[in-house]
């Protein structure tokens, strides 16, 4: 997908400047000082990411700031004790193969964050486990991934309905967990520009129409849960669900 490159955010092109004058530290001191809305503005939010980074190559020319949520962390390197840290060494991997350099990265708190532990049942507690954003170049553009080891709505509640704010994009990918599990009111008012894989989590579907298909897969989910080999005779890029819907009512050229 191509677009022109005006969109990337101006605290991204601001620190792409630094970087590109040299000036490390002045771009260490600007993100020292950036707010969390500036991170999620035009960014796309991807529930249950695992290590995939699949988004990533599908809307590098019109997205540069990714969020990328999982809590249970099934695809971490084995022998890896931390598992975040294995999930960012197999994610970072495979965007090393997919031609990004990374730049610089940070620990984020969950205070920055504005995200809080949850207890959604007596069986079920979520509590924010741990949060990194790096910052990758390519061809001359930066792009933010921010990956944060927590459940996917509550980080989705606090992090956007919270703000006011909506993803320019979703990715979901892993049909199990069902979406988001938002009130009638949330699900409503989720209505992405983007949506990249199952629509459960969107408020209309019939706002959005498919405008690719058949999008390449860079992820681990088809031998999850000890189901290695059961989709072993169908390509991955024949599944139904890797499309990329956009909303109606957006009237810009596509590729």
């Amino acid at each position: 997908m191509n677009n022109s490159t005006d969109k990337i955010p101006s605290w991204l092109e601001r620190a792409n400047h630094h970087l590109k004058f040299g000036q490390l530290e002045h771009f260490t001191m600007d993100m020292v000082q950036i707010r969390i809305k500036d991170i999620l503005t035009d960014s796309c939010f991807y529930l249950s990411a695992g290590a995939d980074i699949t988004p990533i190559v599908a809307f590098k020319d019109i997205i540069y700031s990714y969020i990328l949520c999982d809590l249970y962390l099934y695809t971490s390197i084995e022998g890896i004790e931390n598992k975040f840290n294995g999930i960012l060494v197999k994610m970072k991997d495979r965007l090393n193969q997919q031609g990004l350099v990374e730049i610089q990265k940070f620990n984020l708190s969950k205070r920055f964050l504005g995200i809080k532990d949850s207890r959604w049942s007596i069986d079920y507690n979520s509590e924010f486990q741990n949060c990194e954003i790096s910052f990758w170049n390519m061809e001359d553009k930066l792009y933010s991934v921010l990956y944060i080891n927590h459940d996917n709505t509550r980080t989705y509640r606090d992090l956007y309905i919270r703000n006011g704010m909506m993803p320019k994009a979703i990715c979901e990918l892993l049909s199990e967990d069902g979406g988001l599990r938002l009130t009638v009111k949330e699900k409503k008012d989720t209505l992405p520009e983007y949506v990249l894989g199952h629509l459960y989590s969107i408020g209309d579907i019939e706002q959005y129409e498919r405008i690719s298909e058949n999008v390449e897969y860079f992820g681990d989910f088809l031998y999850r849960s000890g189901e290695k080999g059961k989709h072993s005779k169908v390509e991955k890029s024949k599944f139904e669900f890797l499309q990329i819907h956009r909303r109606k009512n957006k009237t810009d050229s596509l590729p």
